[in-house]
């Protein structure tokens, strides 16, 4: 009896101990479990992450197909980004997707109704499709949400210019420069493309006044290097509108020597520059460099036709391949 007795204890003994011992076990595959799905939650947030970077990353390279699949992706899986619709919406209509673009930031208004951004897209939408007025209502409502965000300035001059009003499109981009470029990325680059049309307009218009000749210091001050070119055509053009030939030539030359090909018409005003002053010699070395480069026709498109617009002040703005020509072929005598 006693033998059965501690049998008997010894049995309901291990019974008690079973469900301790299996406590241990199941705790430890629950924590397990929840390390792992810890771990691919964190794994997928992050890919998911990367999409968003990929994309932005090939829409700066200008790679805007591959840009706007990889936004479309990362918009599925974070449906109310919305740096992601805006970044999508430049990618359709670099693509020629203009009414996907119009529908992409239409949905951003829905989500966010103050989301200024979205104003200034649907804007660059309306100017891709010539539709001005649309795109000045745009900006109206975005500078009233944020009237320091510089691309509504920068937005409203490139309207301006298309309207062939370029006193105002001056005053717009003036305003652009108001903004601190260190104050962020966005600042210095819509700085540097005011600047740029800036030179533009004031080569274009001739002007020779005191604020024009700020602005083209400042340019070149500012500018970085692959840039400073066309601040020394603007120059340029300022000294020879005034007929100080010697100041004009210098700057003429240091901006071949900077951008000889994007600056390459520069040619022709040197070399004419040269023809006044008696040295047909140099007149000549000139001229044939300028033919040389535009008899190309890989070189004469509607880019380089463009750049010539910055001449229009000095009346030096239209590409004649055959008085080039006349003019080589006359000095070589």
């Amino acid at each position: 009896m006693k033998g059965n007795k501690e049998k008997q204890k010894k049995m309901d003994n291990t019974k008690k101990k079973t469900p301790r011992n299996l406590v241990v076990p199941v705790v430890v595959i629950i924590f397990l479990v929840i390390i792992v799905v810890g771990i691919m939650l964190v794994m997928d947030s992050m890919k998911t992450g990367a999409m968003l970077k990929d994309g932005e990353k090939l829409l700066r390279e200008g790679k805007f197909e591959l840009a706007a699949t990889k936004l479309e992706g990362y918009l599925k899986k974070k449906p109310n980004d919305k740096k992601a619709y805006v970044l999508l919406s430049r990618a359709l209509i670099s693509t020629g997707k203009e009414d996907q673009a119009y529908t992409i930031l239409r949905k951003l208004k829905e989500i966010d109704p103050k989301n200024y951004n979205a104003n200034i897209e649907l804007a660059r939408f309306y100017i891709t499709r010539g539709q001005n007025e649309k795109a000045k209502q745009e900006l109206n409502s975005a500078s009233k949400i944020n009237p320091k965000d510089p691309e509504i300035y920068h937005l409203l001059g490139l309207i301006y210019v298309d309207e062939q009003n370029p006193d105002k499109a001056y005053e717009t981009f003036k305003e652009v420069l108001t903004f601190d470029p260190a104050g962020s990325e966005k600042n210095k680059k819509a700085v540097s493309v005011a600047y740029k049309a800036l030179l533009e307009i004031i080569g274009n218009q001739g002007r020779i006044d005191k604020e024009a000749l700020s602005v083209i210091t400042k340019a070149i001050k500012f500018l970085p290097e692959k840039d400073k070119g066309r601040a020394y055509v603007a120059l340029g053009n300022y000294y020879y509108k005034q007929e100080k030939l010697d100041s004009a030539l210098k700057r003429y030359k240091i901006a071949l020597k900077k951008s000889p090909e994007d600056e390459a018409w520069a040619n022709v005003v040197v070399a004419e520059i040269y023809e006044k002053k008696g040295d047909n010699e140099n007149a000549l070395s000139y001229y044939k460099k300028a033919l040389e480069y535009y008899k190309d026709p890989k070189n004469v498109n509607a880019k380089s036709l463009t750049r010539l617009s910055i001449y229009g002040g000095i009346k030096k703005n239209e590409l004649k391949i055959d008085e080039l020509k006349e003019k080589v072929k006359t000095l070589g005598k």
